[in-house]
């Protein structure tokens, strides 16, 4: 009785956490992210405007391996920028904000290319591991004619630092409609927990 009861709760737990309401995101953010577990990037910067539907991640690339016993010659990648227009967003019942975007010119002789943001700020059901305030999925495919096949490159990147810029650019002073619900301060941090209204 006990294993049809967690099968039916796990069968409603997965059946709502599919599910995902789409939202206007009007956060216009910047986050410096390092690379997770990536053979081929080191870190990446984001900047987000909601309002424009603009996504913009600036990637840095590792150095070339170079081969024990050789001597090469080391040239730091230039850092590599990619801007996706007509990012959406949706929220799913965890609070989790997911704002994504692509572009595929594949049919074209181009790429494929898709940016996908989590804000895991809002977070409430409970991890198994803790996340990180911000996480970024990157991937690029495209076909390369050498080797006769699509080639396919994603990377993760995280940062638990996210800057929200003032998207009035009023000189810090930005009108806010709402309700003030708690106030903290500890460690030099001072956080407000804030219901727009």
């Amino acid at each position: 009785m006990q294993f049809r009861s967690l099968l039916i709760a796990a069968a409603l737990v997965a059946s709502t956490s599919a599910m995902a309401a789409k939202t206007q995101y009007q956060a216009v953010i910047r986050a410096q992210l390092d690379a997770v577990g990536s053979d081929e990037y080191i870190s990446a910067d984001l900047f987000m405007d909601g309002r424009k539907g603009l996504l913009e991640l600036t990637v840095q690339e590792k150095m070339p391996a170079c081969a024990e016993g050789m001597m090469c010659i080391q040239v730091m990648p230039e850092p590599q920028t990619y801007t996706l227009e007509g990012a959406t967003s949706s929220v799913d019942q965890c609070g989790v904000i997911t704002t994504s975007a692509q572009v595929d010119n594949r049919p074209s002789d181009g790429a494929f290319l898709s940016i996908t943001v989590r804000h895991n700020q809002n977070n409430t059901c409970p991890t198994f591991v803790a996340l990180k305030a911000i996480e970024v999925h990157f991937e690029r495919k495209w076909y390369s004619r050498l080797n006769a096949r699509e080639e396919v490159r994603s990377a993760t990147f995280a940062s638990d630092n996210v800057a929200l810029i003032n998207p009035g650019n009023k000189g810090g002073d930005v009108e806010f409609t709402g309700e003030i619900g708690k106030i903290s301060y500890a460690d030099k941090v001072l956080t407000l927990d804030l219901t727009y209204g």
